[in-house]
């Protein structure tokens, strides 16, 4: 687990133009043209005039490219009068939608990759897998829904 207040990977501010495709939080479907804010490795800040929840998935499509990949909303990451920001992580963490060389990946990065390829197993990970022992501390076996709540807590940061 990266050290509290470090982030997975860098973030770069850009505005892509995209096509979101999901279901609002009363769950009708949507489909809407907007654009990103921030660019990760791992997902995007986006903008919605829709209401999201975290961990609900959407379909994320470049308008520029139409290359397309399926992601979980985050977080809120604030409101606007009516839209509201977001940040949504790729489901498949070997996603390559943004066509961006991001820098090396720090040591944190390092450590956080076997979080990230837990994620990507499903919900049945977190009974099959556990993170191993960090020095100095009791083992613990971090569950996905932690795993998520983290990521908010970063998302925000």
């Amino acid at each position: 687990m990266p050290p509290e207040g470090v982030r997975r990977s860098s973030r770069i501010p850009k505005e892509i133009g995209i096509l979101l495709v999901g279901s609002d939080m009363e769950g009708k479907m949507f489909s809407e043209q907007t654009k990103t804010v921030v660019l990760s490795r791992h997902g995007a800040g986006i903008v919605s005039r829709y209401a999201l929840s975290a961990e609900q998935e959407l379909i994320l499509r470049r308008l520029d490219t139409n290359k397309e990949a399926e992601v979980r909303v985050v977080g809120n990451l604030g409101a606007h009068g009516k839209s509201y920001t977001y940040g949504v992580a790729f489901l498949n963490p070997e996603t390559d939608l943004w066509d961006i060389k991001f820098p090396g990946m720090t040591d944190s990065e390092k450590e956080a990759a076997p979080m990230q390829w837990l994620q990507g197993q499903g919900d049945g990970a977190a009974k099959r897998f556990g993170i191993g022992r960090i020095p100095g501390q009791r083992r613990n076996c971090t569950h996905l829904q932690e795993l998520r709540i983290v990521d908010v807590l970063e998302a925000a940061y």
